[in-house]
This record gives structure tokens, sequence and C-alpha cells, in this order.
């Protein structure tokens, strides 16, 4: 038998406000000690202490996001279809002109142009439809 009633927080006050805030977090102990902290850390891991690696590992690299290098030297061809602009892609991926990242942000983008395009299209539909029904 719990203590609490089930669907009751044990915790009815909540988190305290600003526990979580990172940003916060930083300002109060300032940018300068954080790195202090990273290279003493990083020091710790190249003598061998694998608890700090790992920390190092888990929590601070893994939390930088990669970056997608610019794009240059390939140009999509925007007088085409947007399933002929995806093509284009594709095989530019596949010859080595784009990586797979690249592509992939590419043809993200021109998917959701797509759905704009048919919702777009879409929207003239319905108006066009209403008019005739008045």
């Amino acid at each position: 038998m719990g203590r609490w009633k089930k669907g009751q927080s044990g915790n009815v006050k909540g988190r305290p406000k600003g526990s979580s805030d990172t940003r916060h977090l930083i300002s109060y102990i300032g940018t300068d000690r954080i790195k202090r902290i990273i290279e003493v850390m990083a020091e710790q891991a190249e003598q061998g202490d694998t608890q700090a690696a790992s920390m190092l590992i888990n929590k601070v690299i893994s939390g930088f996001k990669p970056e997608t290098a610019p794009i240059e030297g390939f140009e999509l061809d925007t007088t085409q279809s947007i399933a002929m602009q995806c093509q284009q892609i594709t095989t530019a991926v596949a010859a080595g002109e784009l990586n797979p990242d690249q592509g992939q942000i590419l043809i993200s983008g021109l998917t959701s142009q797509a759905r704009v395009l048919e919702v777009s299209e879409l929207e003239q539909r319905i108006t066009k439809l209403e008019a005739m029904n008045e």
C-alpha cells in the first residue's frame, strides 16, 4: 500500500522554478568556470579516469548538434517540378556531389514546400466551390 493516492503527485509544489533552466545555471556559475570544469574533466579523462571520460561524452559532447557544411558547387534547378528537384538531389547524393545529410535537408525543405503548395491549392478549390454554391 503506497503513501499517495493513485493519480496524486508526491511533489505537490512541483519542480522548483528555474531548476532545469540551463541558461540560468550557466549565468550563475559563469562560462569561464564551466570551461575550466570541462578542461579539468578532459585532463582527468586523458589520465585514465573513465568516469570523467564517460561524463564528457554523455553530458558535454552529446549535447552538441552536428552542423551541416554549406552546400557549394550544387545548383538546384528550381524551374523543374518538385519531384524532378528531388530526383536531382538524389542523383547528386549518389554521385557524391552532396553528402547524405545535405540531400536529406534539401529534400525535407522541398517536401515542406510541396505541402504548402498542396494546402494552398486546396484552399483555392474550396473558395471556388463555395463561390459556385452561393
